[in-house]
């Protein structure tokens, strides 16, 4: 076996083994302690060696929906549909996932019963799927092109919310830096579902490069893994740690079930 390889398998395998460690849920978020090891981070390098691939523009798709519409559709066709004068709800799947989950559906339907907004999914899957740590570091450019399409349909900074899980909380963290490096404008509002912990919470890892408070105007987070697969520090405007922000949540059909049945009456603001 190739030394990279070999390296590489021992992420995964020191990766779970750190997750399975952790026999006991604590009754404080606080008292989370860090499930990785320091040496990861540098380990982790050799899976971006092993998978060279470059996040490109096609890799990320939009599809928009209102309440015009039946069911979600493509956005490059129909830019011109999005009415940049109503309020825009982003949503950001995490790792591993695609604009097919569910839990999309359900937060849409909910906001368009109470009004009529644009809401627009975006799929990253390509990037999602690859192995973990390549996807957390690509967060970046993934945000970098959220924010360029929201740029190029002119919709207005203080219009938008975003709402990421997991990993996408952290791609809705730079889609709102990004929006603000261009315009000097903050996005109204960030909703980050149990935003990832593994990676970010390495002490390399700066709050600027992060999901953090100066994001947008509000930024609230909701802990409901957290220290496991969650951050456990604040990292918002309002951090909300929902029964405590442990791992075991009422509603919840197994441990990598991470957004209450609930969630959608702590977003319907």
């Amino acid at each position: 076996m190739k030394p990279a390889l070999y390296r590489a398998l021992l992420v995964v395998i020191l990766f779970f083994l750190c997750v399975s460690s952790k026999t006991t849920v604590p009754d404080r978020a606080e008292d989370v302690k860090d499930l990785n090891p320091f040496e990861l981070l540098k380990l982790g390098q050799d899976v971006l060696q092993l998978f060279p691939h470059e996040p490109q523009p096609a890799d990320v798709t939009f599809y928009f929906t209102s309440l015009n519409l039946s069911k979600p559709v493509l956005t490059t066709s129909t830019k011109s549909m999005l009415d940049a004068s109503k309020k825009t709800k982003i949503l950001i799947h995490g790792w591993l996932e695609n604009h097919r989950r569910s839990w999309y559906q359900g937060i849409a339907d909910q906001y368009l019963e109470t009004g009529d907004f644009n809401i627009v999914e975006v799929d990253w899957e390509t990037v999602a799927r690859m192995p973990y740590i390549y996807s957390a570091k690509s967060v970046q450019i993934v945000g970098q092109w959220v924010a360029q399409f929201i740029e190029e349909t002119s919709l207005l900074p203080g219009n938008v919310h975003i709402i990421g899980h997991s990993l996408g909380a952290h791609v809705a963290s730079f889609a709102g830096k990004a929006i603000f490096s261009s315009t000097g404008q903050k996005v109204s509002r960030i909703t980050a579902l149990d935003p990832a912990g593994p990676y970010f919470r390495f002490p390399t890892v700066k709050p600027s490069e992060r999901l953090n408070q100066k994001d947008a105007v509000v930024v609230d987070v909701i802990h409901t893994d957290a220290g496991f697969y969650g951050l456990e520090d604040p990292a918002g405007t309002l951090d909300i740690y929902v029964n405590g922000g442990g791992r075991i949540q009422p509603g919840c059909l197994d441990f990598t079930d991470h957004v209450p049945e609930s969630i959608g009456d702590i977003l319907e603001t």
